[in-house]
């Protein structure tokens, strides 16, 4: 049996119970109850149920918006032509402004983050993105004699994964600073300057 595609009414309808369900979410955190979602959402739980039949059917369509996003985002440090900490800089500002943004991306990335098993697959994932970067780039003598791959990507997944941490506590913290400072920090400790001039 196929599916038949929901019309431009329904989907937009489904969309809008979703980021409203996500509202929830982000407030109430995993626990968030199907009562919690209608309120958000402003819908019956018929409503909701049309769409969502069951409170997980939600959760689990907040959590693979936010699993795609962060596999875009991934991307983006794979391709990114400057150094390795310079790329990492840039995946951490566009997972910021996506997580201040997008509230689905921000309840779907707190429900990854609830789950033991999915956080540790996320951490790991990224870091082997990261020992490729940084193996490739060791190589071609573009980080620093006494900067060990394994090493480097480790401290890179250990700030990213601080970074978020951090801009849910404080958002402030972000916006004095710190960040740029520690990435201008980490980029002179790691990258010799012909990583510049091949760009890397």
């Amino acid at each position: 049996m196929t599916t038949r595609p929901l019309q431009p009414r329904a989907a937009r309808t489904r969309r809008l119970i979703l980021e409203s369900a996500a509202k929830a979410v982000d407030i109430h955190g995993p626990e968030a109850s199907l009562g919690q979602m209608c309120e958000s959402a402003q819908v019956s739980r018929g409503a909701l149920n049309h769409h969502f039949p069951l409170r997980q059917d939600v959760l689990d369509c907040i959590r693979a918006t936010a699993e795609a996003e962060m596999a875009e985002l991934a991307k983006g440090l794979i391709r990114h032509p400057g150094p390795l900490a310079e790329a990492a800089d840039e995946l951490a500002t566009a997972l910021r402004t996506k997580l201040r943004s997008d509230v689905t991306v921000r309840a779907g990335t707190r429900l990854l983050l609830a789950d033991r098993d999915t956080a540790r697959a996320l951490i790991r994932r990224t870091q082997r993105i990261l020992r490729r970067r940084a193996l490739s780039e060791s190589r071609r003598g573009l980080l620093r004699r006494r900067t060990p791959p394994r090493a480097t990507a480790a401290l890179l997944t250990c700030v990213l994964v601080g970074l978020e941490a951090v801009d849910r506590l404080d958002a402030q913290w972000w916006e004095d600073g710190c960040s740029e400072g520690m990435w201008q920090l980490l980029t002179a400790v790691m990258v010799t300057e012909q990583a510049y001039s091949d760009g890397a």
